[in-house]
């Protein structure tokens, strides 16, 4: 009794960390999750940093073949913009190229509320090694841009 109530905390514990991967029959994930969290952002005064408040959340599934399914909630410090992002090889903070064209990732459409929400297929083979989704405040890929990120497990 006292083993079934450790391995249900623990289990808890794990699930409420940010995300995790659940696994098929053959052990393969079958979906990675994982929560936005803001990034440092260097500013040209005195102060040093400030940090952005970006937060959300993101799951991605494999879709029909060679294809990934990818939802995006997100709330934005700013209303009725268009933000980039893109799905990244590592974790936070690898200076990685994206893994397709950043051009063919979709807007996240955020409202008058400050929320954006995305689900979309993209030409993507289901990635079976660690990554991570980087936002950015305009249209270029550089590290400079991302105000968040979401490492997906």
């Amino acid at each position: 009794m006292r083993n079934t109530l450790l391995l249900a905390a623990a289990s808890t514990l794990l699930l409420g960390c940010g995300g995790a991967a659940r696994s098929g029959p053959d052990g393969r994930a079958e979906r990675l999750t994982g929560s936005i969290a803001p990034m440092q952002q260097r500013s040209g005064s005195a102060l040093g940093s400030s940090q952005a408040r970006y937060f959300g959340t993101v799951s991605l599934e494999p879709g029909r073949e060679n294809y990934s399914r990818v939802r995006i909630m997100v709330n934005s410090p700013t209303q009725n913009i268009s933000l980039r992002w893109a799905i990244h090889p590592g974790t936070c903070g690898a200076a990685s190229l994206p893994l397709m064209a950043f051009d063919q990732f979709p807007f996240i459409e955020v409202g008058s509320n400050g929320r954006g929400e995305l689900t979309a297929e993209l030409p993507l083979s289901f990635p079976q090694s660690a990554v991570h989704v980087n936002l950015y405040v305009n249209a270029s890929a550089d590290m400079a841009n991302v105000v968040a990120c979401a490492n997906l497990r």
